[in-house]
């Protein structure tokens, strides 16, 4: 009888854990995903632009909401980015604990635009509409949500090393 790899283990107490987060999870961790015979014969996908390329990887940081309250974000970008594919991902923790799924929209100079819609339900992520990153150094990116009620939000995120 084989044993699963450490990998696979992950995926799997993941999956149970996260409800099925499993594909960005399983990226996070190094898995590579098998390739139909379909994508392997696909054309090949534009490479992100320089902006584009120093936005992607895992971001954290806090925030201070209107009311004062201090809330963890997660922000994490993926490739490929092309219009309409869903390639970010924005959490949210303490009382707002909400998250929403980026799709790829495009470029506004140095800004990568995504739109955001809510994944759990969320009343702050369901008010989301539109997410927009820059990167401001190697290890810090700046970001800007809108929402239904014309809000804005705008933070700093530094970008997450992880050592295994």
């Amino acid at each position: 009888m084989m044993k699963p790899s450490v990998n696979k283990v992950l995926v799997v107490v993941a999956f149970l854990i996260c409800g099925g987060a499993v594909p960005s999870l399983a990226t996070a961790l190094g898995a590579q995903p098998e390739m139909s015979p379909e994508a392997r014969s696909a054309p090949s996908v534009a490479q992100p632009s320089s902006s584009e390329e120093k936005i992607l990887g895992v971001w954290t940081g806090q925030m201070s909401t209107s009311s004062g309250t201090v809330t963890s974000v997660v922000l994490k970008i993926s490739t490929p980015l092309q219009p309409g594919t869903v390639s970010a991902s924005l959490v949210y923790g303490g009382q707002r604990l909400c998250s929403a799924q980026g799709r790829y929209e495009g470029t506004r100079g140095e800004r990568t635009v995504f739109s955001l819609s809510s994944r759990d339900g969320g009343v702050f992520c369901d008010k989301l509409r539109q997410l927009q990153v820059w990167p401001t150094s190697d290890q810090e990116v700046s970001y800007q949500t809108s929402s239904d009620d014309k809000r804005t939000e705008s933070g700093m995120l530094k970008k997450e090393i992880r050592s295994y």
